[in-house]
């Protein structure tokens, strides 16, 4: 998929698949650090240019003057992607479960054999918190 067929997805549920790299816990001393990735498949995912105001729409009993939480990094585009030394990124918000798998250098592993692996968190801290991913675009696999 080119970007432009990306651009033209965003605001819709769709559902995709992609790789990327798992930064460990450890620095330098973590030998796994640097060759373990994770393959996602089959998430379904709405792809959004403004992640922020959609939690805020989403959000139940949430105080009126709710904020959500500025980017730590990267530029919104005009297009909707993020901007981050670069690269692009699309930005979307999880709606379902897919499957997800780790390998090291290439080999499949157990997620229990990882050393290092962080624990997933929530950015908002909100009651109903939307979980709002990105994913660099030439990581993506398919967008269905």
């Amino acid at each position: 998929m080119n970007t432009q067929e990306l651009i033209n997805k965003l605001g819709q549920e769709v559902v995709i698949s992609y790789i990327s790299d798992v930064k460990l816990t450890g620095g330098k001393k973590n030998d796994q650090q640097g060759r373990v990735t994770k393959l996602t498949e089959n998430l379904l995912v709405t792809l959004t240019s403004n992640a922020g105001e959609y939690q805020k729409r989403m959000q139940t009993n949430v105080d009126v003057n709710f904020t959500p939480k500025a980017r730590k990094w990267g530029v919104r585009n005009k297009d909707g992607l993020i901007e981050h030394n670069g690269e692009l990124y699309v930005e979307f918000l999880v709606e379902g479960r897919g499957i997800s798998t780790y390998q090291l250098d290439g080999q499949p592993i157990l997620k229990d054999k990882i050393v290092g692996l962080p624990a997933t968190t929530t950015e908002q801290e909100t009651e109903n918190d939307v979980v709002i991913r990105c994913v660099k675009v030439s990581n993506l696999l398919s967008v269905e």
